[in-house]
């Protein structure tokens, strides 16, 4: 496939293609030379351009390297930025590539029922952070990225959802995340042998610039979205590829010590039984039962611990983590309809979605984050019930579980904002509203979401 593959009967179709390049070396080239940077963000700026190029002839690729970049992205500087990641160069270009095919191939936008509910959020959040910047003196330059990071996680959902068309690639990107949480197993692994033994030493955090925290609610997620395909895939072999990888996954999932990681991963499994019914039900709580019975003493110890946070000896993380929450919500008390914007909190101070969404947009902001969440368990719940495709049966299954276990981390960390879990989970996201929009059987489709209006296409533009 080349270019030829994308001409179409108009001249100027072309230059839709070399429009955002001239904006890349244009525009971006000149600041990057300005900034601290320098030559490395001159070299950047160019990969991007050719990446561009790239993706825009290959969506698919752009994809998959977002994938492998979700999972195995160290932090790092870069032209001056720092806590940059691989991800931060490929998304835009991801979305450039993609906005100009939609517009060379005149396309409509596949329906979701979280159009409204993104929209609310974001507008939400533009008018806080602007309303606040003025009362409070907010820092507004770390407010916009912030933003913009979020609605990057928008806009992946927005991509996938709309490449992905067949069942074949539901289950190629499914089976590519999984892989690519297994080489971060597998590096998280090492750093655990090679660091030191014990919470008191090594605790797998992942690639660099992760917290143990958020890199055990990205292996859970993965974790529970195999576990889901493992009891539904139809081939012994691809059930023992996938229970070996839950066995080895384990192992870090366990080392990074994690109590919050721990609580999600049981809520997972036990969502994951509840959703199938019968045998696996049994054989999660046969599993949760004999489990800790071979865990290490050290994990045991950990895990043990969990229930002291109803005791009156809690765990001094325990302790703290309620007193910020108390601090904050006193935060909410004083600003409880829209907030106090977006970047109030520096990183890492609220471990808690809901009260960091709470602080930061208020609880307005708060219950349309649930009426977001709401409406993607509910869409999941609707696949697994129309789905006749024991592949996709088991991705939907897998998703709502590992949906599950996010809900469960999110009162221990802030998994829905941290790079690493959210763009993982946003990507899922849109591999299940594909799932819904284009794989149920005929007639089972119905419901709010309207099907897009088809319109004549030329079929010189097909770059599929």
């Amino acid at each position: 496939m080349g270019f030829a593959s994308v001409r179409s009967h108009s001249g100027w179709e072309p230059y839709r293609v070399i429009g955002p390049l001239l904006f890349l070396g244009a525009g971006l080239i000149p600041l990057a030379l300005l900034g601290d940077g320098g030559t490395q963000g001159v070299i950047a700026v160019a990969v991007a351009a050719v990446f561009y190029v790239l993706i825009f002839i290959h969506i698919h690729l752009g994809l998959g390297l977002l994938v492998v970049c979700f999972g195995l992205s160290p932090e790092f500087e870069i032209a001056g930025i720092s806590n940059f990641r691989l991800e931060d160069l490929f998304i835009p270009v991801v979305i450039l590539a993609w906005a100009t095919r939609l517009s060379m191939r005149r396309e409509s936008l596949e329906p979701t029922d979280l159009k409204v509910p993104i929209l609310c959020l974001i507008a939400l959040s533009a008018i806080s952070t602007l309303l606040n910047y003025a009362w409070w003196d907010l820092p507004l330059l770390m407010s916009v990225l912030y933003l913009g990071k979020t609605v990057e996680y928008y806009l992946i959902f927005l991509v996938v959802m709309n490449v992905v068309k067949t069942r074949e690639q539901v289950v190629a990107y499914a089976t590519l995340l999984i892989a690519v949480s297994l080489a971060g197993g597998l590096f998280g692994l090492h750093q655990y042998l090679t660091e030191g033994l014990g919470i008191a030493g090594a605790r797998v955090s992942g690639p660099g610039g992760e917290t143990a925290n958020i890199f055990g609610g990205y292996l859970a997620f993965h974790m529970l979205l195999a576990a889901g395909m493992a009891i539904s895939i139809p081939g012994i072999f691809a059930r023992i590829v996938l229970g070996a990888y839950l066995f080895v996954n384990m192992f870090p999932l366990l080392y990074t010590f994690s109590r919050t990681t721990f609580a999600s991963f049981v809520g997972g499994l036990l969502a994951l039984g509840m959703l199938r019914r019968g045998r696996a039900l049994v054989g999660v709580i046969l599993l949760l039962v004999c489990l800790p019975l071979v865990f290490p003493d050290q994990v045991s110890q950990r895990f043990g611990t969990i229930l002291s946070i109803f005791s009156d000896s809690p765990p001094p993380s325990w302790t703290a983590r309620l007193g910020a929450w108390q601090k904050f919500g006193g935060t909410v008390r004083g600003s409880p309809l829209i907030g106090r914007g977006i970047a109030s909190v520096p990183a890492g101070h609220i471990d808690n979605e809901y009260v960091k969404q709470a602080n930061e947009l208020g609880l307005i902001g708060l219950i349309v984050l649930f009426w977001l969440l709401f409406r993607i368990f509910r869409t999941a719940l609707f696949t697994i019930d129309r789905v006749d495709d024991r592949r996709l049966l088991g991705f939907c299954t897998g998703f709502a579980a590992g949906f599950a276990a996010i809900l469960i981390h999110n009162l221990g960390a802030t998994s829905l904002t941290s790079i690493r879990i959210a763009e993982p989970f946003f990507f899922a996201t849109g591999l299940l509203y594909a799932v819904r929009n284009h794989m149920l059987p005929e007639g089972g489709a119905e419901s709010e979401m309207e099907p897009p209006e088809v319109e004549a296409g030329d079929p010189a533009l097909d770059m599929t």
